[in-house]
């Protein structure tokens, strides 16, 4: 995947030297230099040498740029009813029971057997009728 993704680059840095050969032969130069002198920091002092080079040879052109402040944008987010609480007024059939996961089973059984339910992250008591009928025994 990174081979699709860097390949690009290899045929643009030869165009790039056919076609601005003092910004790429510098650039070359110097990530040699620096990678020789200051290994840490070559990646960051070539690219400030590759902006510098830009900037002395008229290759940017700040005209382009605007600077203003970023306004920030408040998201919403979205909440569902879950399926208890989306059957109210109607009914909300559980069959299988036991092909729940054994670690949501204790949850759906309180709920069953007290008849209440509390949202996530609310303390306010809303009412569940229920009822249920044990499993039939083979006789």
């Amino acid at each position: 995947m990174m081979a699709g993704i860097l390949l690009p680059f290899g045929p643009h840095a030869f165009a790039a030297a056919s076609t601005q050969p003092l910004l790429a032969f510098g650039m070359i130069a110097a990530y040699v230099i620096f990678k020789r002198l200051l290994p840490r920091y070559s990646i960051v002092l070539v690219l400030l040498t590759g902006a510098a080079l830009a900037m002395l040879l008229g290759m940017t052109h700040f005209s382009d740029l605007s600077f203003q402040m970023a306004r920030p944008i408040f998201i919403r987010p979205e909440w569902t009813a879950g399926k208890i609480e989306a059957a109210d007024g109607s009914t909300l059939f559980l069959d299988e029971i036991c092909e729940i996961p054994l670690d949501i089973q204790p949850h759906l059984l309180r709920v069953l057997e007290e008849n209440e339910i509390y949202r996530l992250g609310e303390n306010t008591l809303r009412k569940v009728i229920s009822a249920w009928s044990p499993r039939p025994t083979v006789t």
